[in-house]
């Protein structure tokens, strides 16, 4: 075999191949940085840009609808440890959009248009109410079944939910509270009346919905209902309880702020169903109104108890 003709070096035609130099002895294997490893690059930037597209994409369509097949996926292999258990993309969308993004949008929206019914508050106390509402936003998360139901239209009633109840709290007519219930003007009367005509008729609409539901859920559905009234009521026995202690100088007061009644209601607002859906953003909206413009304050208030003479 004539080897005299043979070129000094044999190119295999891979990406990033090696060159085998017949030139030398031993045989020495060197790596050629040429057109091909540099299309080989421009092709992995490629794939990489169309593979971010479509995760962006993927994103932005499970926010706008629900696809039921999708938020079951996740269960089938589900493991705490890995945090696969839910939908991490529809997870962030919803602290987002119950929690920072609706509470930066009311600070505008109050110092935009002057609203005085809020608190001032410093940068420290504003991140300390974030945080603690991102802390309730979690927990309604996985107890409200908001995996399954919460999407854009959930997310723009918490900003209607939230804005109309801090422009009804500017009218001086309905300055008041569930403490000062003796005071209540007629335009207070009314508002509170429709408040809970409404409530109410959500409240019959979400057992019908439950009574769809497989399995007798309904059963547990409103023994749930049952739940917050009953927290309601132990601690007015508490308040009766520790008022009746004659050595303790404060008289306590129950004081049930609107952040932790719409909080409680959110908890049953957890069906796919339009209604209900427009019903999860109002409610949400209306407790992180409390919290933005006041804060994630006590139940309960103690006052000095008044002096014999």
């Amino acid at each position: 075999m004539d080897t005299e003709n043979l070129p000094a070096t044999i190119e295999i035609p891979l990406d990033d191949a090696p060159i085998i130099d017949l030139s030398t002895s031993p045989i020495q294997i060197t790596h050629k940085v040429g057109s091909s490893a540099a299309s080989s690059i421009i092709d992995t930037i490629k794939n990489k840009a169309i593979e971010m597209f479509w995760t962006i994409f993927a994103f932005i369509a499970r926010i706008v609808s629900i696809d039921e097949k999708y938020a079951h996926a996740c269960h089938k292999c589900c493991s705490s440890l890995e945090m696969n258990c839910f939908d991490l993309f529809r997870f962030m969308f919803f602290i987002l959009g119950t929690t920072i993004i609706p509470y930066i949008t009311y600070q505008i929206v109050a110092d935009k248009l002057k609203w005085t019914e809020r608190r001032k508050k410093t940068f420290t106390q504003h991140f300390e109410t974030v945080m603690t509402a991102v802390a309730s936003a979690v927990t309604l998360w996985f107890l409200g079944n908001y995996e399954n139901t919460f999407d854009w239209i959930s997310f723009i009633f918490v900003h209607v939910g939230m804005l109309l109840f801090g422009y009804v709290t500017e009218m001086p007519e309905l300055h008041h509270s569930l403490t000062t219930v003796s005071t209540w003007g007629t335009k207070m009367w009314a508002v509170m009346g429709s408040l809970v005509a409404i409530i109410l008729g959500f409240t019959g609409y979400h057992i019908y919905l439950s009574t769809k539901m497989p399995g007798g859920f309904w059963k547990v559905y409103v023994a749930c209902l049952l739940i917050p009234i009953g927290i309601a009521y132990i601690s007015h026995l508490a308040v009766e309880k520790q008022n009746e202690d004659p050595l303790e100088p404060k008289r306590s007061i129950l004081h049930l702020h609107h952040v932790h009644i719409f909080y409680a209601l959110a908890f049953f607002t957890r069906f796919p169903d339009l209604a209900s859906r427009i019903a999860a953003g109002l409610v949400i909206g209306c407790s992180l109104q409390g919290a933005a413009a006041y804060n994630y304050d006590t139940t309960f208030e103690h006052k000095l108890k008044p002096v014999d003479k």
